[in-house]
């Protein structure tokens, strides 16, 4: 035992949760867990409208939408795909392989660009910036239900490296959410989330009251240390805040890309089983 995190070599006690028909081929015609469908994608959807500081100008915010053709369900589960990049890099369109992947197997899946550290003579935005533009995908989502089809009692969170943490302050830190004013009114919450290579900063703002989680690092990430990973699994045992965690002792940061098809079946057996069903 590490803290409050097993180390998984295997990945044995994460796994073993799901059917062994499930971890190489899943049984035909179980939406969200299988592949079903062929996936199609919107690019560049406005999903509203933000002063940028670095610019002193207004942003247009876009997003990409991958959806499972012919899907004729009325009320259809989202999962929002936060990008990677350092808050200065990364784009929406890195996601297309996994949001064509979820899509495939029924979701809805929506990948968001967010406002990042851009450097405008001596200005920068504080990442915190983004994390309350993602907070404002999920009230747009709820804005657009009916347009899109989409069920808002099921709208999950997924995001890896600056991904991750825009998306723990937009799942946990009620303060991020003032920072984006698009679509008030509606809720901002999420009912899961997976973070990948991520930390919150705010750890204290985590608190009974928030979904449940999956942790997911590389035990050797010289980015975001493992202590971060242990510090958050700590707070939500002590909140008590349901948590599971998946950890590569070998592996350091950037793992969703190295280890993307051991990671993306156990995040969607996270939902499937914590929001899905």
């Amino acid at each position: 035992m590490l803290g409050a995190i097993s180390l998984l070599s295997l990945l044995p006690s994460v796994l073993a949760s799901l059917p062994q028909d499930q971890l190489g081929n899943p049984p035909p015609g179980v939406r969200y867990l299988d592949s079903m469908y062929e996936s199609v994608v919107t690019t560049d959807i406005d999903y509203g409208t933000v002063y940028n500081p670095s610019f002193q100008s207004m942003e247009t915010l876009k997003l990409d939408m991958y959806e499972p053709a012919n899907d004729p369900d009325p009320l259809r589960a989202v999962v929002v795909w936060v990008h990677g990049g350092t808050f200065s890099g990364g784009d929406k369109s890195d996601l297309m392989p996994l949001g064509e992947d979820f899509a495939e197997r029924g979701y809805v899946v929506v990948c968001p660009n967010f406002r990042q550290v851009r450097l405008s003579g001596s200005q920068t935005i504080n990442p915190a910036y983004g994390a309350g533009d993602v907070a404002s995908v999920a009230r747009w989502l709820r804005a657009n239900a009916a347009t899109y089809r989409i069920d808002p009692a099921r709208i999950m969170l997924g995001g890896s490296s600056s991904g991750a943490i825009s998306g723990l302050a937009a799942a946990f830190d009620d303060l991020v959410i003032g920072l984006n004013m698009n679509h008030w009114g509606y809720s901002s919450r999420f009912q899961a989330l997976c973070e990948i290579s991520g930390r919150l900063v705010r750890i204290n703002e985590l608190d009974s009251t928030d979904p449940p989680f999956l942790i997911v690092h590389g035990l050797r990430d010289p980015s975001i240390l493992i202590q971060h990973a242990i510090d958050l699994a700590n707070r939500a045992d002590a909140v008590g805040v349901h948590h599971e965690e998946l950890i590569f002792p070998q592996a350091g940061h950037g793992i969703l890309n190295s280890h993307y098809d051991l990671i993306t079946p156990v995040a969607r057996n996270f939902f499937f089983r914590h929001v899905i069903r």
